[in-house]
């Protein structure tokens, strides 16, 4: 079990390596190209600015990456299909409110009404760890008016053959909205606030004392707490699964039904703020920059580690495969400039999750793929843990 979850930190090794030296798209067959936010964008676009004899202000150096400077309201307005735009966006947060996927959508949605003037209205639709939402956009009128999250949990799902749905042909992927991290997540004042008072207790009880809320099954927050149990001697912690989503799993442990849970900081940063939980460690190689005090698992089972990039939790925005290419580049444009608006920057600050390379259209495609080749891998967790007690 060991030697597997080395090989998958080295198959997220080589999928980071891959989605860092894909090459960016160079505009196609759209007016206005999407956003190059990228390294490999911006030293592209120096080598294609050298051969060609354009205008003195065209041959500007390109913006480097987390430099994308969002558009105006009247660029935004300049692409805009004459077809579109009549009614609201309905963006599909796949999980309860209170959670990271409401909080970026709602966050998103205010810089779209207050600087662009674009009705963006967040629906949250739970269930099936994240998959009903997700399922509803796929299935909306393909005109645009509806988009949704692709992320870890989605594509889990249609590895485990749990959809009948194949994800490249049945959506369009529009670009990387956010990057985030996973950490272990326990009551403030609860007898296992600490890392050390954690690892006490796992180790000096029986099988099951400590317990881990799951929101989600075969997710990346399974895999996780997986590791997280080999670690420890395999079969020390016992995991409850929580419907709702991991808002509710925090409310399970502020209200002491169980121990921790594992999620990312925008999924409590409200508790967070407010004192009422605490993260005692990350899953990454290194400490995450808004929480710097904070470990990470690694520091303590350097052996065991578990994904270690931030890339492998990125979450895609996307719509309808039948979706036109026109509009498909004007909610690209959308979004990517919320995502840059420095507002959505200041909460990423925050809130601990990054938004800085921005990926669109086929560049981010391909990053999508890179993550779902590293979910096949991380599937074999799942299936050597069968007859572990791990698995509910």
């Amino acid at each position: 079990m060991k030697r597997k979850v080395m090989a998958i930190l080295l198959v997220l090794a080589m999928v980071s390596g891959l989605a860092a030296c894909s090459k960016a798209p160079s505009g196609g067959e759209s007016s206005t190209p999407a956003p190059q936010t990228t390294a490999q964008a911006v030293e592209e676009t120096e080598k294609e600015s050298t051969e060609e004899t354009a205008a003195p202000e065209a041959q500007q150096e390109a913006p480097a990456q987390g430099t994308f400077k969002p558009l105006t309201k009247e660029e935004l307005e300049a692409i805009k299909p004459a077809k579109f735009g009549r009614k609201a966006i309905t963006y599909i947060a796949p999980y309860s409110a209170g959670g990271a996927a409401d909080l970026v959508g709602r966050k998103l949605a205010a810089i779209a009404g207050e600087k662009y003037g674009v009705d963006v209205v967040v629906e949250n639709v739970v269930g099936g760890s994240g998959t009903i939402g997700v399922l509803q956009c796929l299935t909306s009128n393909p005109d645009g008016y509806t988009v949704s999250l692709l992320n870890a949990a989605f594509m889990g799902q249609c590895i485990q053959g749990r959809l009948d749905i194949d994800w490249e042909k049945d959506m369009t992927v529009l670009c990387k909205e956010v990057e985030d991290v996973l950490g272990i997540y326990v009551k403030a004042d609860g007898d296992v606030n600490t890392w050390e008072k954690f690892a006490d207790k796992v180790k000096n009880n029986p099988p099951g004392t400590v317990t881990m809320g799951l929101a989600g099954t075969l997710s990346a927050n399974h895999a996780c707490v997986l590791a997280l149990g080999e670690a420890f001697g395999d079969k020390n912690i016992f995991t409850i699964p929580i419907y709702g989503g991991a808002a509710r799993s925090i409310t399970e442990i502020i209200g002491g039904h169980c121990d921790a849970t594992v999620c990312k900081p925008a999924d409590c940063i409200n508790q967070l703020k407010n004192g009422e939980v605490v993260c005692i460690g990350y899953f990454a190689n290194n400490r995450v920059e808004a929480f710097p005090d904070v470990p990470t698992v690694q520091e303590f089972f350097p052996d065991v580690v578990m994904w270690g990039d931030p890339d492998y939790m990125a979450i895609y925005l996307i719509t309808n495969a039948g979706v036109d290419e026109e509009i498909t580049n004007y909610l690209t444009q959308l979004f990517v400039s919320c995502i840059m608006d420095e507002d959505f920057q200041k909460l990423a600050a925050e809130s601990g999750f990054q938004a800085i390379n921005v990926p669109t259209g086929e560049e981010a495609f391909q990053a999508a793929r890179g993550l779902y080749s590293a979910l096949v891998e991380m599937n074999n967790i799942f299936v050597d843990a069968e007859e572990g007690v791990n698995v509910q």
